[in-house]
């Protein structure tokens, strides 16, 4: 009995050894070996495996802790240009459920365009290095930043770098598209195929959700300064984002009309769309509530931005077969 205690407690020591976390030392120099390793391995293939091993969530509760390891080696590999990590980050991102891709997103944004002041420059220059992983981004951070409150707008340095991206190389958006077999039953949950929705909902919310931060407040009695300082503050940072949607709008139906010659590559024109005929209702339903809850503003410029963008990117769209809908169906 006594030795069977003497076991029993040995085993929970080591338990509790290996179960101890990493110092930050010991977590670099981790980092820095798993960097090498990815580096070096030239099979692609193999690299694929052990990321997948590594990082794939199990359900578990290892996730966090694999998650939070995945973030820090994404993130170096991003300041050293890991080109090998960079994609199999995109794999992963292409696989993995979106409620983990938006967490890693929001590792990089962190570390790029809130922690450290100019160093989105160098997230900027794995533009050219890893195209895959940059379209899985974007894709990501739409997902993300959905103007669904004001804390998910996108930040200032974060818009510019995707519309700069954007502009230079709008095809760059259907890289994960053009690079995927297409199968009957996309897996459930994943990001989809191009960042098309979400880019859409960026440029088409964005004269109102901006707007929003104007919204004045009448319950304190001091509804007259409330506004007047809520409007300084806000339009201000509206108005200067607004540009920037305006060339990222552009750049958008410029991809939705080459959409149809890529379609008809795949032989996939008329029977396969880009954009969800869910998400766009979806769209039309957000819009509205924004309109109705900016209600007692003077929004009808903004409101009409808002439309025309619709209109203009619904018209393209289903010209293109990137929507599968007749007009007759709205």
């Amino acid at each position: 009995m006594e030795q069977q205690t003497q076991r029993r407690t040995k085993r929970k020591s080591d338990n509790n050894k290996y179960s101890k976390r990493l110092n930050s030392l010991q977590e670099l120099q981790l980092l820095e070996i798993m960097c090498s390793y990815f580096q070096e391995q030239s099979k692609d293939a193999v690299r694929q495996i052990i990321f997948s091993a590594l990082f794939s969530p199990q359900g578990n509760k290892a996730d966090d802790s694999r998650l939070a390891m995945l973030g820090k080696l994404v993130s170096m590999a991003v300041a050293v240009c890991r080109v090998p990590i960079l994609e199999c980050a995109a794999s992963w991102l292409q696989r993995t459920h979106a409620v983990y891709c938006v967490r890693l997103a929001r590792v990089l944004v962190d570390d790029y365009c809130s922690l450290v002041p100019m160093s989105i420059q160098t997230l900027k220059q794995i533009f050219s290095a890893s195209p895959r992983f940059c379209c899985q981004f974007i894709t990501a951070v739409t997902a993300l930043y959905d103007l669904s409150t004001d804390d998910l707008i996108p930040p200032h340095d974060l818009l510019e770098m995707v519309v700069d991206w954007i502009f230079e190389d709008p095809r760059l958006t259907l890289v994960t598209f053009l690079n995927t077999p297409i199968v009957a039953n996309l897996p459930l949950g994943c990001l989809e195929l191009t960042p098309l929705s979400g880019l859409v909902r960026w440029c088409v919310e964005s004269p109102l959700s901006y707007k929003r931060n104007r919204k004045p407040s009448l319950s304190n009695g001091h509804g007259a300064s409330s506004k007047l300082s809520s409007e300084g503050a806000g339009e201000g940072k509206g108005d200067s984002q607004q540009p920037l949607y305006s060339k990222l709008h552009l750049s958008v139906l410029q991809i939705l009309m080459m959409v149809q010659v890529h379609l008809a590559e795949k032989d996939l024109y008329g029977r396969f769309g880009l954009l969800m005929f869910e998400h766009v209702v979806q769209l039309v339903e957000e819009l509205s509530r924004l309109v109705e809850e900016l209600n007692p503003l003077n929004t009808a410029r903004e409101t009409e931005l808002s439309l025309d963008r619709l209109a203009q990117s619904l018209q393209v769209a289903m010209a293109s077969g990137a929507l599968l809908c007749s007009r007759g169906g709205y």
